[in-house]
Protein backbone atom coordinates (compact mmCIF):
# COMPACT_ATOMS: atom_id res chain seq x y z
CA UNK A 1 0.00 0.00 0.00
CA UNK A 2 2.92 2.38 0.67
CA UNK A 3 4.82 1.47 -2.46
CA UNK A 4 1.56 2.46 -4.11
CA UNK A 5 0.99 5.57 -2.49
CA UNK A 6 4.46 7.20 -3.04
CA UNK A 7 4.46 5.72 -6.64
CA UNK A 8 0.92 7.85 -6.97
CA UNK A 9 3.01 10.98 -5.69
CA UNK A 10 6.09 10.35 -7.70
CA UNK A 11 3.73 10.69 -10.88
CA UNK A 12 2.14 13.23 -9.32
CA UNK A 13 4.96 15.54 -9.09
CA UNK A 14 6.16 14.19 -12.27
CA UNK A 15 3.29 15.70 -14.08
CA UNK A 16 3.51 18.84 -12.60
CA UNK A 17 7.17 19.78 -13.37
CA UNK A 18 6.40 18.33 -16.81
CA UNK A 19 3.23 20.63 -17.11
CA UNK A 20 5.26 23.90 -15.93
CA UNK A 21 6.35 26.04 -18.85
CA UNK A 22 7.55 29.78 -18.72
CA UNK A 23 4.36 32.12 -20.18
CA UNK A 24 5.01 33.36 -23.64
CA UNK A 25 4.45 36.74 -24.00
CA UNK A 26 5.80 38.86 -26.61
CA UNK A 27 5.74 42.66 -26.40
CA UNK A 28 7.09 45.59 -28.67
CA UNK A 29 10.32 47.21 -27.84
CA UNK A 30 9.73 50.99 -26.80
CA UNK A 31 12.81 52.74 -27.94
CA UNK A 32 11.60 56.01 -26.16
CA UNK A 33 12.56 54.27 -23.08
CA UNK A 34 16.36 53.85 -24.32
CA UNK A 35 18.18 56.77 -23.22
CA UNK A 36 20.97 57.52 -24.65
CA UNK A 37 19.42 55.85 -27.45
CA UNK A 38 21.44 52.80 -28.87
CA UNK A 39 23.20 52.99 -32.23
CA UNK A 40 21.29 50.14 -33.15
CA UNK A 41 17.75 48.52 -32.48
CA UNK A 42 16.21 45.98 -34.26
CA UNK A 43 13.10 44.20 -32.63
CA UNK A 44 12.69 40.36 -32.44
CA UNK A 45 9.37 38.40 -32.46
CA UNK A 46 9.80 37.02 -29.25
CA UNK A 47 10.25 38.02 -25.85
CA UNK A 48 12.13 36.56 -22.57
CA UNK A 49 10.26 36.29 -19.09
CA UNK A 50 12.30 36.15 -16.31
CA UNK A 51 11.14 34.09 -13.83
CA UNK A 52 12.26 31.90 -10.61
CA UNK A 53 14.13 29.49 -12.10
CA UNK A 54 16.08 31.65 -14.93
CA UNK A 55 19.86 31.10 -14.00
CA UNK A 56 22.72 33.95 -14.65
CA UNK A 57 25.93 32.87 -16.15
CA UNK A 58 28.55 34.87 -15.39
CA UNK A 59 31.60 33.51 -16.94
CA UNK A 60 34.70 32.54 -15.82
CA UNK A 61 36.46 35.77 -15.10
CA UNK A 62 36.25 38.18 -12.09
CA UNK A 63 35.01 41.13 -14.06
CA UNK A 64 31.93 39.35 -15.50
CA UNK A 65 30.94 37.74 -12.24
CA UNK A 66 31.47 41.09 -10.97
CA UNK A 67 28.67 42.53 -13.20
CA UNK A 68 26.10 39.53 -12.72
CA UNK A 69 26.11 40.06 -8.99
CA UNK A 70 25.56 43.17 -9.44
CA UNK A 71 22.02 42.57 -11.51
CA UNK A 72 21.08 39.76 -9.36
CA UNK A 73 21.62 41.96 -6.57
CA UNK A 74 19.72 44.91 -8.41
CA UNK A 75 16.87 42.30 -9.49
CA UNK A 76 15.86 41.37 -6.23
CA UNK A 77 15.86 44.92 -4.97
CA UNK A 78 12.94 45.68 -7.65
CA UNK A 79 11.37 42.09 -8.04
CA UNK A 80 11.58 39.85 -4.92
CA UNK A 81 12.90 37.28 -6.78
CA UNK A 82 16.73 35.88 -5.84
CA UNK A 83 18.31 34.48 -9.66
CA UNK A 84 20.72 31.75 -9.46
CA UNK A 85 24.33 32.87 -10.55
CA UNK A 86 26.03 30.08 -12.85
CA UNK A 87 30.22 31.10 -12.94
CA UNK A 88 30.46 29.32 -16.23
CA UNK A 89 29.82 29.38 -19.69
CA UNK A 90 27.33 27.60 -21.48
CA UNK A 91 25.95 29.63 -24.34
CA UNK A 92 23.14 26.95 -24.80
CA UNK A 93 21.82 27.70 -21.59
CA UNK A 94 18.24 28.41 -21.83
CA UNK A 95 16.06 30.17 -19.18
CA UNK A 96 19.23 32.27 -18.84
CA UNK A 97 20.86 35.30 -18.87
CA UNK A 98 24.49 35.27 -20.08
CA UNK A 99 26.71 37.87 -19.42
CA UNK A 100 30.35 37.40 -21.57
CA UNK A 101 33.54 38.85 -23.23
CA UNK A 102 33.81 38.25 -26.06
CA UNK A 103 36.52 39.37 -28.88
CA UNK A 104 34.19 40.92 -31.59
CA UNK A 105 35.23 43.28 -34.75
CA UNK A 106 32.49 45.68 -34.31
CA UNK A 107 33.59 46.08 -30.33
CA UNK A 108 37.20 45.82 -30.97
CA UNK A 109 37.72 49.52 -30.26
CA UNK A 110 34.95 50.22 -28.27
CA UNK A 111 35.30 49.51 -24.41
CA UNK A 112 32.44 50.69 -23.57
CA UNK A 113 30.43 49.14 -26.68
CA UNK A 114 28.38 45.83 -26.07
CA UNK A 115 25.82 43.80 -27.82
CA UNK A 116 22.37 42.84 -26.14
CA UNK A 117 20.19 40.00 -27.13
CA UNK A 118 16.77 39.13 -26.03
CA UNK A 119 15.13 36.37 -27.45
CA UNK A 120 12.32 34.04 -25.52
CA UNK A 121 14.54 31.29 -24.42
CA UNK A 122 18.06 33.64 -23.48
CA UNK A 123 19.34 37.04 -22.83
CA UNK A 124 22.77 38.20 -23.41
CA UNK A 125 25.67 40.95 -23.11
CA UNK A 126 28.24 40.79 -24.75
CA UNK A 127 31.06 43.06 -24.86
CA UNK A 128 35.18 43.89 -25.05
CA UNK A 129 35.53 44.57 -21.75
CA UNK A 130 33.33 44.81 -18.27
CA UNK A 131 32.79 48.70 -18.85
CA UNK A 132 30.94 47.48 -21.78
CA UNK A 133 28.78 44.63 -20.04
CA UNK A 134 28.19 47.28 -17.20
CA UNK A 135 27.17 50.34 -20.03
CA UNK A 136 24.63 47.10 -21.68
CA UNK A 137 23.12 46.19 -18.07
CA UNK A 138 22.13 49.71 -17.57
CA UNK A 139 20.41 48.93 -21.03
CA UNK A 140 18.46 45.94 -19.82
CA UNK A 141 17.98 47.65 -16.95
CA UNK A 142 15.79 50.52 -19.05
CA UNK A 143 13.89 47.36 -21.00
CA UNK A 144 12.24 46.08 -17.63
CA UNK A 145 8.91 47.20 -17.60
CA UNK A 146 8.15 50.37 -15.64
CA UNK A 147 4.95 49.08 -14.66
CA UNK A 148 6.46 45.85 -13.25
CA UNK A 149 8.65 47.37 -11.02
CA UNK A 150 6.34 50.16 -9.79
CA UNK A 151 3.67 47.75 -9.09
CA UNK A 152 3.72 46.97 -5.14
CA UNK A 153 1.69 43.63 -5.85
CA UNK A 154 5.10 42.41 -7.08
CA UNK A 155 4.30 38.53 -7.08
CA UNK A 156 2.20 38.77 -9.80
CA UNK A 157 4.34 40.66 -12.04
CA UNK A 158 5.32 39.23 -15.03
CA UNK A 159 8.82 40.36 -15.81
CA UNK A 160 9.49 40.41 -19.35
CA UNK A 161 12.25 41.88 -20.84
CA UNK A 162 11.12 42.31 -25.52
CA UNK A 163 12.51 40.90 -28.01
CA UNK A 164 15.39 42.72 -29.76
CA UNK A 165 19.00 43.15 -30.55
CA UNK A 166 21.01 45.78 -29.61
CA UNK A 167 24.30 46.88 -30.64
CA UNK A 168 25.71 50.02 -29.22
CA UNK A 169 28.86 52.47 -28.11
CA UNK A 170 29.40 56.03 -27.00
CA UNK A 171 29.40 58.52 -29.81
CA UNK A 172 31.41 60.91 -27.29
CA UNK A 173 34.04 59.36 -24.92
CA UNK A 174 33.38 62.66 -23.08
CA UNK A 175 29.73 62.48 -21.41
CA UNK A 176 29.32 64.75 -17.99
CA UNK A 177 27.24 65.83 -15.57
CA UNK A 178 27.76 68.37 -12.80
CA UNK A 179 26.62 68.29 -9.13
CA UNK A 180 26.61 71.59 -7.05
CA UNK A 181 27.11 70.61 -3.63
CA UNK A 182 28.80 73.95 -2.98
CA UNK A 183 25.21 76.17 -2.89
CA UNK A 184 23.06 73.89 -1.41
CA UNK A 185 24.94 70.49 0.01
CA UNK A 186 23.82 67.09 -0.53
CA UNK A 187 24.24 63.58 1.80
CA UNK A 188 26.40 61.19 0.82
CA UNK A 189 23.23 59.29 0.65
CA UNK A 190 22.15 61.86 -2.00
CA UNK A 191 25.15 61.80 -4.21
CA UNK A 192 25.60 58.10 -4.34
CA UNK A 193 21.73 58.21 -5.98
CA UNK A 194 23.07 60.54 -8.35
CA UNK A 195 25.38 58.47 -8.92
CA UNK A 196 23.39 55.24 -9.48
CA UNK A 197 21.29 57.92 -11.99
CA UNK A 198 24.10 59.07 -13.98
CA UNK A 199 25.77 55.28 -14.42
CA UNK A 200 21.92 54.32 -15.93
CA UNK A 201 22.26 57.17 -18.20
CA UNK A 202 26.07 56.21 -19.34
CA UNK A 203 26.86 58.93 -18.01
CA UNK A 204 31.14 58.76 -17.24
CA UNK A 205 32.12 61.76 -15.47
CA UNK A 206 30.91 63.38 -12.38
CA UNK A 207 31.48 66.72 -12.11
CA UNK A 208 31.34 67.76 -8.52
CA UNK A 209 31.79 71.77 -7.71
CA UNK A 210 32.94 71.49 -3.94
CA UNK A 211 33.21 75.09 -3.11
CA UNK A 212 32.81 78.43 -4.00
CA UNK A 213 31.65 81.62 -2.00
CA UNK A 214 28.87 80.23 -0.77
CA UNK A 215 30.06 76.87 0.80
CA UNK A 216 33.07 74.75 1.30
CA UNK A 217 32.08 70.89 1.42
CA UNK A 218 35.63 68.84 1.82
CA UNK A 219 37.69 68.57 4.62
CA UNK A 220 41.55 69.96 4.53
CA UNK A 221 42.69 68.71 7.87
CA UNK A 222 45.46 71.30 7.97
CA UNK A 223 42.53 74.17 7.50
CA UNK A 224 39.78 73.06 9.83
CA UNK A 225 38.03 76.35 9.57
CA UNK A 226 37.32 76.05 5.51
CA UNK A 227 34.57 73.62 7.03
CA UNK A 228 33.80 74.76 10.17
CA UNK A 229 32.90 78.10 8.93
CA UNK A 230 32.78 77.88 5.47
CA UNK A 231 30.58 74.57 5.07
CA UNK A 232 28.03 75.35 8.12
CA UNK A 233 25.39 77.03 6.17
CA UNK A 234 23.78 76.29 2.63
CA UNK A 235 22.18 78.76 -0.12
CA UNK A 236 18.66 79.41 1.04
CA UNK A 237 19.76 79.14 4.46
CA UNK A 238 20.07 75.95 7.07
CA UNK A 239 22.47 73.74 8.56
CA UNK A 240 25.21 72.98 5.65
CA UNK A 241 27.74 70.06 6.15
CA UNK A 242 30.52 68.87 4.15
CA UNK A 243 32.63 65.05 2.94
CA UNK A 244 35.28 64.02 5.56
CA UNK A 245 38.54 62.55 3.31
CA UNK A 246 36.77 59.06 3.93
CA UNK A 247 33.35 60.30 2.96
CA UNK A 248 35.19 61.89 -0.43
CA UNK A 249 37.20 58.65 -0.68
CA UNK A 250 33.77 56.72 -0.99
CA UNK A 251 32.52 58.41 -3.53
CA UNK A 252 35.57 58.17 -5.65
CA UNK A 253 35.30 54.80 -5.13
CA UNK A 254 31.72 54.39 -5.60
CA UNK A 255 31.97 56.18 -9.01
CA UNK A 256 34.49 54.11 -10.15
CA UNK A 257 32.99 51.16 -9.91
CA UNK A 258 30.03 52.37 -12.24
CA UNK A 259 32.69 52.99 -14.57
CA UNK A 260 32.22 57.11 -13.67
CA UNK A 261 35.46 59.37 -12.95
CA UNK A 262 34.74 62.16 -10.62
CA UNK A 263 36.14 65.54 -10.71
CA UNK A 264 36.43 67.98 -8.53
CA UNK A 265 36.15 71.56 -8.92
CA UNK A 266 37.68 73.83 -5.77
CA UNK A 267 37.29 77.41 -6.55
CA UNK A 268 39.89 79.75 -4.74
Amino acid sequence: MKVKVLFIAAISILTLISCYEKPEISVDINEKVLIPLPRNVEASPTSFVIVATTKVYAGTTRETQTVARSFISHFKQISGLELELVENIDPNAKDAIHFNIILDKTLADEPEGYILKSKKDQISIEASSSQGLFRGLQTLYQLIPREAIYNEESESNLWVIAGCTIVDYPEYEYRGAMLDVARHFFTLTDVKRYIDLFALYKINKLHLHLTDDQGWRIEIKSWPKLTEIGGSTKVGGGKGGFYTQEDYMEIVDYAAQRYIEVIPEIDM
